[in-house]
């Protein structure tokens, strides 16, 4: 509030770690991406922030603040004792028509798209209840690829779906000739021209048709169509170099009340890591060699 006038809101939840309350906006393995502030045109991104700080560390009881804001810069925390990192994210302008778009991409990239079209998978939009279940297991595929399990259950898809509204949402499969399906993928508007890559999942099996880039390409043809002209990719990852994304480095803040917060916060992301790489290993099993 400025006065008695409203200028902008705020989102985040309060979690409690070792009886201690810590307020994220967005929290490391949310699947959620930016969060924060959403202000009037004019208004002051750092007076917001110190405001929105002393409400946290004040009347919400929180020991803890951890902040990603689209449109926040180091100098909006510049002196209040934030420490931060990187999250790299990179986009892809969506603005040109759907030949300029596919010839930004890497030669290899357009090969595989080429091919995949003309071995006959085609991209549909899924309206389906079992698209959950497809993607999952899907994803659980890839995971497991890398020896570690999904950071999140089906649940979390499946509330996705729920309350996103429709025109905001945009759930994808890569059907094979023979009705299989190779690749599933989960976008969502951010914004009035932005779009967000949630999620991407395929069969190990069936990469070598190349669905994911298919579905890719798709995805943004079809977000341009409805009037997008920016998809974040959703985080770093070597495979999205092939699209040509401009890096798109966003501040993701960290602010303790008290020092001993941060030790403490490091210990835990570690020993998330930990966990999921053996659960990974507890898990892993034979994958199915392609018919």
């Amino acid at each position: 509030m400025d006065g008695g006038r409203a200028i902008g809101a705020f989102a985040g939840m309060i979690v409690r770690k070792a009886g201690m309350k810590i307020l994220g906006s967005p929290f490391p393995g949310w699947t959620t991406p930016y969060m924060g502030l959403s202000l009037a045109p004019g208004a002051s991104r750092r007076q917001a922030v110190e405001a929105l700080v002393a409400f946290a560390f004040g009347e919400l009881g929180c020991v803890h603040l951890e902040l990603m804001d689209r449109h926040l810069e180091l100098t909006d925390v510049a002196g209040i004792g934030a420490s931060h990192r990187m999250f790299n994210t990179s986009e892809v302008d969506l603005a040109s028509d759907a030949e300029t778009l596919i010839r930004s991409f890497s030669a290899t990239c357009r090969r595989y798209i080429h091919k995949a079209a003309r071995d006959g998978l085609v991209v549909e939009e899924a309206r389906d209840d079992a698209f959950v279940d497809e993607y999952h297991d899907q994803l659980v595929d890839v995971f497991a690829r890398q020896r570690l399990v999904p950071t999140y259950g089906r649940s979390r898809v499946r509330l996705l779906i729920k309350h996103v509204p429709a025109r905001q949402l945009l759930l994808l499969r890569v059907r094979t000739p023979d009705g299989h399906s190779a690749a599933t993928g989960i976008f969502h508007a951010l914004d009035r021209q932005r779009v967000y890559f949630w999620g991407i999942a395929s069969r190990q099996h069936l990469v070598h048709l190349h669905p994911n880039e298919l579905l890719l390409n798709h995805a943004m043809n079809a977000w341009r169509e409805r009037g997008f002209s920016i998809m974040d990719l959703g985080g770093g990852g070597a495979y999205k170099q092939k699209y040509h994304p401009r890096p798109t480095p966003v501040p993701w803040i960290r602010i303790s009340k008290f020092p001993f917060i941060p030790p403490l916060r490091e210990a835990a992301r570690l020993s998330i890591v930990t966990r999921q790489r053996l659960l990974g290993r507890l898990a892993r099993r034979p994958v199915p060699a392609p018919r």
